[in-house]
């Protein structure tokens, strides 16, 4: 979904813009084989299945101004944020035809989150008939912040070892922030004529 209106208020134009979108799917499969040994056969089964989702929205806002036929200036925030997932899950089993060897369940999940936001602007002046002297003056700014976050979970239960389990968990999460500025003026002097 994009949204764009545009305004004229006095001596002042306004850019407006807005955009949303979002997005998801999952997929599942099994499968099942049997190995032939000499002393017996070994089946295995087999399910997963997986899936993602994807949230996201920003816009920006840009005002473009003038005081009288020799002063200008401008300024733009941009933002915007998105969320994404993901996801899997798995069961594996192995057995024969009399007894199971052992289980296996595994989840995994992930998320990332990310917040922008971006300012920049500016201020023009002109002096002399002929603007022949331009003194100006910019700037930006921007903030990122994100934070990333991942769980894995698997547990194995072995049934010809004792009848023993396995359980390994692991969760990992990552921040970060950024910030960078920039600054910059400028003076023109033009001489002599066109």
């Amino acid at each position: 979904i994009d949204i764009l209106t545009e305004q004229e208020l006095g001596n002042t134009k306004v850019d407006a813009r807005a955009n949303y979108n979002y997005g998801r799917d999952a997929y599942r499969s099994s499968s099942y084989n049997r190995l032939f040994l000499p002393e017996y056969t070994q089946n295995s089964q087999s399910e997963s299945s997986h899936g993602s989702k994807q949230r996201s929205y920003g816009g920006n806002f840009r005002f473009d101004g003038h005081w009288g036929k020799n002063s200008f200036w401008n300024t733009r925030v941009d933002f915007s944020r998105s969320d994404h997932r993901n996801w899997s899950r798995s069961s594996d089993s192995i057995f024969t035809d009399f007894a199971s060897i052992s289980t296996t369940h595994t989840s995994n999940s992930s998320r990332s989150i990310s917040k922008n936001v971006d300012w920049s602007g500016g201020f023009t002046q002109y002096f002399g008939e002929e603007r022949q002297t331009e003194v100006g003056i910019s700037g930006s700014y921007g903030y990122n912040n994100g934070q990333s976050t991942s769980t894995n979970t698997s547990q194995t239960r072995f049934y010809l070892m004792g009848d023993s389990l396995r359980i390994v968990d692991h969760v990992i999460e990552t921040p970060s922030e950024r910030h960078n500025a920039s600054a910059q003026a400028r003076l023109r002097h033009r001489f002599g004529e066109y």
